[in-house]
């Protein structure tokens, strides 16, 4: 019998799974009644809500990274993300992202913007101390990086 150490192997930064440690995680989520959705692609407002079959009673958590690089893509996935949250009684988002993405027009300040001026509200995860992740540029040696939460006002 394989021990769930014996199911994940680490090497050069990638990690493999086994298709035992695979069963037996879906299972989990089933025995849990905890569906998980994971999707790619463009983030539409209009369609990509319709991917995922959500019910008011229901609870979203939502984590995306690199999703607010440029206007364009801030205004399509803050007006994904809203339309989500809004969908259900208890949502949230944890988005990592680039304070200032530099020659493309994206940054945080604007993210928090958009949210607010559609209902949401975003507060900074605090992350003082963490590498690449203070305020300034001082810790990361160039962009400083974020994590934001939103909910619903």
């Amino acid at each position: 019998m394989s021990t769930a150490q014996d199911d994940i192997v680490l090497s050069a930064g990638d990690l493999d799974i086994s298709p035992d440690l695979l069963k037996r995680f879906t299972t989990s989520l089933a025995t849990l009644g905890m569906p998980l959705t994971l999707i790619s692609g463009p983030w539409h407002p209009t369609h990509f809500p319709a991917l995922i079959p959500l019910a008011r009673q229901q609870s979203l958590l939502v984590l995306a990274a690199e999703t607010i690089y440029s206007p364009a893509s801030l205004e399509s996935f803050s007006a994904t993300l809203l339309a989500l949250l809004r969908k259900v009684a208890r949502g949230k988002a944890l988005v990592a992202a680039k304070r200032v993405y530099f020659g493309v027009g994206g940054s945080v300040d604007e993210f928090k913007r958009v949210i607010s001026d559609g209902g949401g509200v975003v507060f900074e995860v605090e992350n003082s101390g963490v590498e690449g992740c203070d305020r300034g540029l001082k810790s990361s040696g160039g962009v400083g990086r974020a994590l934001c939460e939103v909910q619903m006002c």
